[in-house]
């Protein structure tokens, strides 16, 4: 019995508000009959026509294709910026530059190289080679560090410590396999 007072209830409140918008606009809202079965649209239908905004699709900017400002800076021990020079050759072993000076901007083709560092600072001036390294943009760096260390010499008189005096010395270094010739002084760090 409540479920039918609750249905009358309702229905009296539709037809109460479909009159007062048939006294309101003056006619009673048509239905629109759709030509075809296939092509009724609900949200049309209910909405209305909805305009749609296309919207502009972005495209990737262009890879540069240009010269590269290089500039190739190299490190040591305790990352101080040693003396020294770059020579730097293409993959396919022509030599670009011989004599690079380290931190100054050179202008070359994008691509692959190899970069041999050498520095006075390392004693016995072994070279260093980074081979394969991609440059690409209008500006690149490289940042090395030259893999060496630092060893401090003594000298001993009778089971003390000498006096440290400058003298030339051979170091052998046994994973490149080969003698580093230089001049040092006993008593201060020698990068290796």
């Amino acid at each position: 019995m409540k479920k039918l007072l609750t249905f009358a209830c309702l229905y009296a409140f539709l037809f109460a508000l479909m009159s007062q918008l048939t006294a309101c606009c003056g006619k009673t809202p048509e239905a629109k009959e759709p030509e075809d079965e296939e092509d009724i649209d609900l949200i049309t239908s209910i909405v209305g026509e909805v305009e749609v905004e296309e919207e502009a699709i972005e495209q990737a900017p262009e890879a540069y294709s240009g010269p590269t400002m290089l500039t190739i800076n190299l490190k040591v021990v305790n990352n101080k910026q040693p003396r020294g020079s770059y020579k730097l050759t293409t993959a396919e072993g022509t030599a670009i530059i011989e004599s690079g000076e380290l931190g100054v901007p050179v202008e070359v083709n994008q691509g692959l190289y190899s970069i041999e560092f050498k520095s006075a600072d390392v004693f016995g001036e072994p070279s260093y080679l980074m081979a394969d390294v991609e440059v690409k943009g209008k500006e690149y760096t490289v940042e090395a560090i030259f893999p060496a260390g630092q060893i401090t010499l003594h000298t001993y008189e009778r089971k003390k410590t000498g006096p440290c005096k400058a003298t030339t010395f051979t170091v052998y270094s046994e994973t490149l396999e080969q003698k580093l010739e230089g001049k040092g002084k006993s008593c201060e760090p020698v990068v290796l």
